[in-house]
């Protein structure tokens, strides 16, 4: 006859703790969503380039850290910014690569690739934050600044892209701003005369 002893009973306690530990991780980590790639990445940046018509023909080689502030995190859920940290933490220090992100250029009516600058002290250039994309895909909260580097100014702001159709469309605008250098103008002016 079989003698179930305490020390069996701890034994046999330990291995099914140790399976349900298992199933529990196992079935968590298939509920998470799946990470993103860099080329999907560049894939949703490009429709969005496309879709909304900006003029990204210089874009900075790296990603900048987006501040989120309260007004545009109404947005999303604790799931969408635990997802973008997580996408943040692997990607963020990627390199924007070359021949990855096209604009529409009017001269050549054509999309070309962006140029990828590494050098960004003279003239002008998009920096791109590393977008929020939503677990589903179907939003992403994108921040931008484009400037100059010559003291003559620049813009930016985000902004939350919503996928409808199989289009992406503004949903909203947050942190908006323009900067002109007009004293440096004058200085050049003075100068001149």
């Amino acid at each position: 006859m079989f003698k179930i002893t305490p020390k069996l009973l701890f034994v046999k306690a330990g291995s099914f703790l140790g399976i349900g530990l298992v199933c529990v991780l196992f079935f968590n980590s298939c509920n998470r969503p799946k990470d993103l790639s860099e080329e999907e990445i560049y894939s949703i940046l490009n429709e969005i380039i496309r879709d909304d018509s900006l003029d990204f023909n210089s874009v900075c080689w790296q990603y900048d850290s987006m501040r989120i502030y309260a007004d545009a995190m109404e947005n999303f859920s604790e799931a969408d910014v635990e997802f973008y940290q997580r996408q943040r933490s692997r990607l963020m220090s990627h390199d924007i690569k070359p021949n990855k992100l096209k604009y529409y250029n009017r001269r050549y009516k054509d999309f070309i690739f962006s140029e990828i600058d590494s050098n960004t002290e003279n003239g002008f250039h998009t920096q791109l934050d590393f977008p929020l994309i939503t677990p589903d895909r179907k939003r992403v909260f994108l921040g931008f600044c484009e400037n100059c580097n010559m003291l003559l100014g620049g813009n930016g702001g985000q902004v939350l892209y919503e996928k409808k159709n199989g289009h992406w469309t503004m949903h909203s605008s947050y942190n908006f701003w323009i900067s002109d250098n007009r004293r440096n103008q004058r200085k050049q002016f003075i100068a001149q005369q």
